[in-house]
């Protein structure tokens, strides 16, 4: 007995003819010919992401950060056994400057995913976050980072050496450090 799948309106109707010719026995000699059965598959689970990268610039010895990326269900099927089932990083890369969660098993949900910086010397770096849920085609969230180097202190004198000012490595900020005794 011939088992008949289809997934689109444009299928269903080429195995319905089909069906019927093998119902009716007018196929060519030797043909399946009996009993039918047709499966009706409706549309499968789709997981969407509100964003598939994750792109960030930070100085070397910056603190660790977030961003959080929504799942949702692309369509009325519902996405279940949402997990991430793997997280890669470029190779020969520290594996311990991303990390990725979950907020829950099914869609909606949240990915967040941490950035850590903290000991990276400056370059770039890249990661993927691969997501999966039963029924779904899966989805991959690419994570790139470029570390800059902390920029150096800067100190500024006056012409005739009277007064100076810093300036904050991280912020920028110029501050006045003293004036010279006269």
């Amino acid at each position: 007995m011939p088992d008949f799948r289809v997934s689109s309106r444009s299928a269903l109707v080429a195995a319905l003819a089909l069906a019927t010719s093998c119902m009716s026995g007018d196929l060519a000699p030797g043909s399946p010919t009996g009993p039918v059965t047709l499966v009706l598959k409706g549309p499968a689970a789709a997981i969407v992401l509100s964003t598939d990268s994750v792109v960030a610039t930070a100085v070397s010895g910056a603190p660790r950060f977030t961003r959080d990326i929504d799942v949702t269900a692309g369509n009325a099927v519902a996405v279940a056994g949402l997990t991430i089932a793997s997280l890669s990083v470029g190779p020969g890369q520290p594996p311990n400057w991303v990390g990725a969660r979950l907020s829950a098993d099914v869609a909606p949900a949240t990915l967040t995913v941490a950035v850590n910086p903290t000991g990276l010397a400056p370059g770039s770096y890249d990661a993927r976050v691969r997501l999966v849920a039963a029924g779904a085609e899966p989805k991959t969230v690419g994570v790139s980072l470029i570390v800059q180097p902390r920029p150096r202190s800067t100190l500024e004198y006056s012409a005739n050496m009277s007064s100076a000012r810093a300036t904050h490595p991280a912020t920028g900020t110029p501050r006045s450090v003293g004036r010279r005794a006269q």
